[in-house]
């Protein structure tokens, strides 16, 4: 059929949308437009810069992250930015005590204590986190 790599259509015309009328593509790519859609205003809010540090258990194995505030709530977005797996610990700061860490559309949390929790990361794996930030107020 001529589909490119990525989804798009080459021959006999070009069709960016293409991957659209893969129907093992369709609902993952739904399912993840409907997520983004869900937390646009938390990814339209500012970055939180100096919020929270990562260190990744696999020195080769960088785990990016960005921290955003939205209604009360801290998210953390992070992604392994290599092909192999690795533990990360985040420390978000001005938390102390221990605190749910929803794990966002996966069915499970972690636990921060004082503002350090743990999670595995597959490679190339994302995951999105929601806090409840101390008193429910803004950090």
């Amino acid at each position: 059929m001529g589909r490119g790599r990525r989804g798009y259509q080459f021959k006999p015309n070009f069709r960016e949308a293409a991957l659209l009328d893969d129907a093992e593509m369709l609902a993952p790519v739904t399912a993840l437009n409907a997520q983004i859609t869900r937390l646009a205003p938390v990814l339209n809010s500012p970055p939180l810069e100096n919020a929270a540090s990562v260190t990744s258990s696999e020195a080769q194995t960088l785990v990016a992250f960005t921290v955003r505030r939205h209604q009360g709530k801290l998210y953390v977005f992070a992604v392994g930015m290599r092909g192999s797996a690795t533990s990360a610990t985040f420390t978000l700061k001005g938390f102390d005590g221990r605190e749910t860490v929803e794990a966002i559309d996966e069915g499970r949390s972690v636990t921060a204590l004082d503002g350090r929790f743990q999670d595995h990361f597959d490679p190339w794996q994302v995951h999105l986190y929601r806090i409840v930030t101390p008193d429910g107020q803004p950090l």
